[in-house]
């Protein structure tokens, strides 16, 4: 079997995957050939791993698989605007799922606990306790409602209800969510606290966040985002920002990435960045080449792949 590996990886990764694929043909970006022969390669190729462009996988005729190394496949969409995918996609949805919780975590404690201001702070060696101590607080107690009822989601309930949030989920069907449909997520957005994206970017997600639905939730409120950047109009959150009409954000995902420097989300002191590494994991890509290799033994013996994607669906 020809394998296409999109990724350049050192030679430990390389070993790795190796190990997964003996008898077969591996062609390595960066090692097998140069940058010219990678489309030639992946054409070839009945199995990949790696976020190969788009233009390239419109003439795979040959590819039957690809094992994404991340969760996201949304550029790959209109390759199935006929109708038919073109061949299966895996993606490593769920495996990150402790690290985008944490972060997103993090990121609530770094502005309910001043953390991002004290921080700010050190930099310009300026003493302020008695000015940001009063103005501290905590999660328990608060009301947090969780967008999304996925493995990241459901971790992300877990932790902030381990510190003692009330914690709602909201999603398409009711169960396994508390709240379904935009008429009652609109109802609720003002009670809330901590609200908390972990949807994909589909059909009802894009946008969900609209200047109407940023003014639904409370000037105390903190507003989450780790799903994808075109949940969020970014003009009206951070005109609710300035005008005091939101507490803050914490931002894992942003329409445009990498963020403009022209951006005023970089210079908001309201707002905290973490650059989408909220699945970060110093052996995230060993991982992923695990994964592949328990989907590569399965694709040979005619099993279901593990985390198939839904092109219709979009996740």
């Amino acid at each position: 079997m020809r394998i296409y590996v999109h990724n350049v990886l050192g030679k430990s990764e390389r070993d790795f995957l190796c190990s997964f694929c003996e008898g077969d043909d591996c062609w390595f970006s960066g090692v097998s050939g140069n940058e010219t022969e990678r489309p030639g390669a992946l054409h070839a190729s009945e199995v990949a791993f790696g976020y190969c462009p788009v233009d390239w996988l419109r003439d795979a005729s040959g590819l039957k698989w690809m094992q994404v190394p991340g969760v996201g496949f949304d550029q790959y969409l209109p390759l199935a605007a006929g109708g038919t995918p073109p061949f299966a996609i895996t993606n490593m949805r769920g495996v990150f799922k402790d690290c985008v919780a944490e972060t997103c975590l993090g990121g609530i404690l770094a502005l309910n606990r001043g953390i991002k201001k004290l921080s700010e702070r050190q930099l310009a060696h300026s003493w302020d306790k008695d000015a940001i101590r009063p103005h501290l607080r905590t999660l328990r107690g608060a009301r947090v409602l969780v967008l999304g009822t996925g493995a990241i989601g459901k971790q992300f309930g877990a932790l902030v209800e381990g510190l003692g949030a009330v914690v709602k989920f909201y999603g398409r069907n009711c169960p396994p969510a508390d709240i379904a449909g935009e008429d009652s997520l609109d109802s609720v957005l003002p009670d809330m606290d901590v609200v908390a994206a972990f949807l994909p970017d589909t059909p009802h997600t894009g946008n969900l966040f609209d200047e109407k639905r940023i003014a639904l939730l409370g000037k105390e409120a903190l507003l989450v985002n780790a799903g994808r950047g075109s949940l969020v109009n970014e003009d009206a959150l951070l005109a609710a920002l300035d005008a005091g009409r939101l507490r803050g954000a914490v931002l894992d995902v942003t329409r445009e990435e990498p963020l403009p420097t022209s951006s005023a989300l970089w210079s908001n002191d309201k707002v905290l960045l973490t650059q989408h590494t909220a699945g970060g994991h110093r052996d995230e890509l060993r991982i992923a080449i695990a994964c592949f290799g328990d989907n590569l033994e399965r694709f040979r013996n005619g099993l279901a792949l593990t985390n198939s994607v839904d092109w219709k669906k979009g996740y």
